[in-house]
């Protein structure tokens, strides 16, 4: 049994910074997946005797097998709403889970910052992992972090311990708001019907939540801007677009055009730098307050869009779903391919089968608006089986053998990693999604869906920092090498290098043209993307 953690919590807060200060300034944030209605009500009790605090925050899981099995607490919500607190919950929509355990309290700093002290580690706020599991919490606290490198911000302020930016504790309480999504009245009487609905299902065939979607207190700036955007797009707007790259005119604005639109609803001595730092925080705002928007660098420029991938996919997923479920070869595989293997190009021919079920203007759109085309192997609890190339053959070498960066020592580090093609490839590619277990026969493999998928802006911020990680692992090198001096998948965010598939003779070195490299995507991104697409089958 671990002894502590209870009374960690309740010392932390009740008093979180040492002292009898005021603690109206204060703000509590607490993330855990799974918080039980009393666990709460006694980790969070010494609140009670310290006056009003000025915010309170609480992030958990409502995903519907959590609460049927009891893991998560509907009544967290009655507690909340007793005491004034806000309650944010990472719901089946939601295409990331949240896995954190943070107990945080903050308040403002000099300079704009804020310190911060808290708990984080493997208990979840609940009795069992308070009391009876082996868990633990260990004390953190805000800091400086500088950072040598001049291409990064000089300094910031992020909990302890960091290294970088975007890789500390900061970046994972703004997944965690990101990924989860207020509770009021509404979604809590939602939840409970849902729940009633549902009655004694095995926990494999439980139906998602659709939570309603949240109706967000924007400011005159945000909201000014939101009824300039255009419409969301309908489906007839979809099919009628020429390809993504020409679809801005229905999906939204341009970074310049919103700040063109608050220019004239600012003074006039507001300067460029205030008047950027408005926009930029206008249109957060708006992707914040509904999960339709993105913000994504198309069209030359950061661009305020409606996302078109949920709208078609509905589309796709409604032609598809008597189909779905059922082995390629009851769908109109050639039977001659019964008895193929799945391996190499094979299952192009099961994205075929798949295209013959839809209309053919859901394929002919299809094909315009998406920027690549494959496909992607699951296994039977929807995650991706094997990580998938994309992007150009990577040469390091000259046919001698030699480091091309030695034999012409001008050439650039970026133009042995090129990224156009892949962030082109990457915009909005299509996926025909299967189960095959390892081994599997092409006749029976399982179909299990169809769709597009938008590379967001956070998808976007990961594969940058994967690719400055690789220039500066090439740049590195001296040498031709024979070992992967990249870093593996499991340190990855999104995307990772390796020696291409069937990659040659083993006596070159990697990136010789007879042993090239390639860039990968994680199984774990694609399995994001399958179940983004999975999510719209109803």
């Amino acid at each position: 049994m671990n002894i502590g953690n209870r009374e960690k919590l309740k010392n932390l807060f009740k008093r979180p910074f040492g002292d009898d200060s005021d603690p109206v300034d204060y703000e509590i944030i607490v993330v855990s997946p799974y918080i039980s209605r009393d666990a709460l009500e006694d980790a969070l009790s010494p609140l009670e005797g310290r006056g009003e605090y000025s915010q309170v925050t609480i992030i958990c899981s409502w995903r519907t097998s959590d609460l049927v099995s009891g893991a998560s607490d509907i009544g967290v919500y009655e507690t909340c709403r007793e005491k004034g607190w806000k309650l944010r919950v990472n719901s089946d929509r939601s295409t990331r889970k949240i896995h954190l355990k943070a107990y945080l309290a903050q308040r403002p700093s000099l300079g704009g910052t804020f310190e911060g002290r808290g708990m984080i580690g493997s208990a979840n706020l609940t009795n069992s992992g308070l009391d009876s599991n082996i868990e633990y919490l260990h004390p953190v606290s805000t800091g400086l972090i500088d950072l040598t490198d001049e291409t990064r911000i000089a300094h910031y302020t992020d909990w302890l311990p960091g290294s970088q930016k975007g890789t500390g504790l900061g970046q994972a309480l703004q997944q965690a708001f990101l990924h989860s999504q207020a509770v009021d009245d509404e979604a809590y009487e939602s939840m409970k019907s849902h729940l009633e609905d549902i009655g004694p299902m095995e926990r494999a065939k439980l139906p998602n939540w659709e939570p309603p979607e949240p109706v967000a207190d924007l400011s005159d700036l945000a909201e000014y801007i939101l009824n300039k955007m255009p419409r969301r797009p309908s489906l007839r707007d979809i099919m009628q677009v020429e390809s993504i790259d020409r679809a801005l005119n229905i999906r939204g604005l341009r970074f310049g055009e919103t700040r063109a639109l608050l220019r004239d609803k600012l003074p006039k001595d507001t300067t460029r730098e205030d008047l950027n730092q408005k926009t930029n925080q206008a249109i957060q705002e708006i992707v914040q307050s509904n999960s339709d928007f993105d913000i994504q660098k198309r069209y030359g420029t950061d661009c305020l869009v409606w996302k078109v991938h949920p709208i078609l996919n509905e589309e796709i997923m409604s032609n598809l779903k008597p189909h779905l479920g059922k082995p390629i070869r009851e769908l109109g595989l050639d039977e001659e391919l019964w008895d193929s293997d799945t391996l190499g190009s094979k299952p192009v021919k099961i994205s075929e089968v798949c295209t013959k079920l839809l209309p053919s203007e859901i394929v002919e759109c299809v094909k315009r608006l998406s920027t690549w085309q494959g496909t992607l192997r699951l296994t039977n609890d929807d995650k991706a089986l094997y990580p998938r190339p994309y992007g150009e053959r990577l040469q390091f070498t000259t046919n001698d053998g030699e480091l091309l960066r030695n034999v012409a020592p001008s050439i650039e580090i970026g133009s042995l990693l090129p990224e156009t093609r892949i962030r082109e490839e990457l915009w909005m590619p299509a996926f025909c999604l299967f189960e095959a277990p390892k081994g599997a026969l092409l006749g029976d493999a399982i179909l299990r869906g169809f769709g597009v998928w938008e590379s967001g802006r956070d998808f976007v911020a990961s594969m940058e920092r994967d690719f400055d990680s690789d220039i500066e692992v090439l740049s590195e090198q001296s040498t031709p090498f024979f070992d992967n001096p990249f870093r593996k998948q499991s340190e990855t965010e999104v995307t990772h290098t390796k020696v291409a598939a069937q990659g040659g003779k083993t006596g070159f070195p990697l990136g010789h043209p007879e042993r090239p490299m390639s860039r990968y995507l994680n199984t774990s991104s694609l399995t994001d993307i399958a179940r983004e697409i999975l999510s719209h089958d109803h």
